[in-house]
């Protein structure tokens, strides 16, 4: 199985928003960047999921959106409550369990969560995973969940990226 870990994209700040952090909204920029990051990597055919598992929260499930724009609505987006706060390596194996048969899978979500579970998955690296980053691992395992990581890239390397 091909896995996808997809940050977030830029989000409003924390401490300008006055309102329940699970409805930080992404920015202006953040959606912009994202975008770009996500249609060079579709139209390269190097993001390629069957199937979008998203964060609930506000920022993750607008990011998963413009990744399913990107893929012209081919591919389902799925809100998971596994992606969003506590996430682990229990979730994930927990999600990739209930979607084995998928041959690949995009999950978007948070850190510094999202980080250390990539880090774990792919043998402890230590990896730094931007906002609006994009990983693809192979997965060579589901239990424990263990893979190689193919690529790690920020969406500031895309050509007309804001």
């Amino acid at each position: 199985m091909r896995l996808y870990f997809i940050r977030h994209a830029t989000a409003s700040r924390k401490g300008t928003w006055l309102s329940d952090d699970d409805l930080r909204p992404l920015t202006r920029t953040g959606r912009q960047r994202f975008g770009v990051a996500a249609n060079s990597l579709v139209e390269t055919g190097s993001l390629t999921p069957d199937l979008i598992l998203t964060s609930p929260l506000v920022r993750a499930r607008q990011t998963a959106d413009i990744l399913g724009k990107a893929l012209q609505g081919k591919t389902p987006v799925v809100e998971d409550a596994r992606l969003g706060h506590g996430f682990d390596l229990d979730g994930l194996e927990a999600v990739l369990t209930e979607h084995a048969t998928v041959r690949s899978i995009a999950i978007v979500g948070h850190n510094p969560s999202f980080t250390t579970v990539l880090s774990a998955v792919v043998g402890d690296a230590d990896l730094e995973v931007r906002k609006g980053s994009v990983a693809l691992v192979e997965l060579e395992g589901t239990s424990p969940v263990s893979g190689r990581l193919l690529w790690l890239a920020p969406p500031t390397i895309f050509p007309g990226c804001p």
